[in-house]
């Protein structure tokens, strides 16, 4: 079945970054290696598919909403080990744009917008199936009848038949709710406290959503008994999960401006393409070159 598939750049970029090391000239190029060959498995994996790989701008509005959005990735917050894979992937990353160019694959960057809210503008307005292709649990928020989440890296997919076994959810809305109430940690988003991951399935199953919760509460229908009832009912509480949900809602991101779009199309570049990996010596594409290039020939 054809499909467009929205790549999640950075994310499965960072993912082969984090492989065994490959140098060429002195440089790490394992981020740029693994992303021309996931490209290659995406279109022999999904024939008909229609590739866009999504780049993250800054979305400045997450900052301007929670200073703190993201200031562990900071180098001055990291440890030496990180900031050497960060400079590493840095280098490469372009690079990896410039290649997959020569594929004729579709890119696009939000100047004003990360991957993640490109994605969820893309699925609000899809008029075909989407696949999203990253390991980032985020956008399994995105997940409806016609979209689903695949993670190349370890093979996983979800859709609505297996939403709820492999999340702990039964919808897309109590899974971003319960991300909003736990927050998240790899972003330095704090939650409302004291509901954490074992406890936050249960309280949702029990509320059916956080609406339903205040307003028993507001309504004098439910007595608060527990710190994380208490922590949540609190205007300070409520002010959290509103602000986590306004971060974390990816359909409800600005939609992106017409300005701050940059697209890359071109047609296919064999030259262009063989050259770039002539470059980087990457032997095990040029030694089998005429078929590797094959799916993108048929795309």
């Amino acid at each position: 079945m054809s499909a467009t598939v929205l790549v999640d750049g950075n994310n499965i970029g960072n993912a082969h970054n984090s492989a065994n090391r490959l140098t060429s000239n002195g440089m790490q190029v394992q981020a740029i290696f693994g992303m021309v060959r996931t490209m290659r498995n995406l279109l022999e994996k999904i024939p008909g598919s229609d590739p866009i790989v999504l780049w993250d701008g800054r979305a400045q509005w997450r900052y301007d909403l929670f200073p703190e959005y993201k200031s562990n990735r900071k180098d001055e917050n990291s440890s030496p080990a990180d900031q050497e894979r960060r400079a590493a992937y840095r280098a490469q990353q372009p690079l990896i744009v410039e290649g997959i160019s020569y594929l004729g694959i579709t890119q696009m960057t939000d100047k004003k917008g990360e991957a993640d809210d490109l994605a969820g503008f893309l699925v609000r307005s899809a008029s075909r199936p989407m696949v999203l292709m990253t390991a980032d649990q985020d956008w399994l928020q995105l997940v409806n009848r016609t979209t689903v989440w695949y993670d190349p890296i370890s093979d996983r997919k979800v859709s609505l038949k297996n939403f709820a076994e492999f999340t702990g959810f039964v919808d897309a809305r109590s899974f971003l709710q319960a991300k909003a109430l736990q927050g998240d940690r790899s972003d330095c988003i704090p939650g409302t406290g004291k509901l954490g991951e074992k406890r936050v399935p249960q309280f949702l199953l029990d509320h059916n959503s956080v609406e339903q919760f205040l307003a028993k509460v507001d309504a004098g229908e439910h007595p608060l008994k527990y710190v994380y009832e208490k922590n949540l009912a609190s205007p300070e509480g409520r002010a959290i999960f509103e602000r986590n949900m306004k971060l974390m809602n990816l359909l409800d991101a600005p939609r992106p401006l017409n300005e701050n779009l940059q697209i890359i199309k071109r047609p296919l570049d064999r030259d262009g393409f063989y050259d770039f990996c002539c470059r980087f010596n990457f032997l095990s594409i040029l030694n089998d070159f005429d078929r590797f290039i094959q799916p993108f020939e048929r795309a």
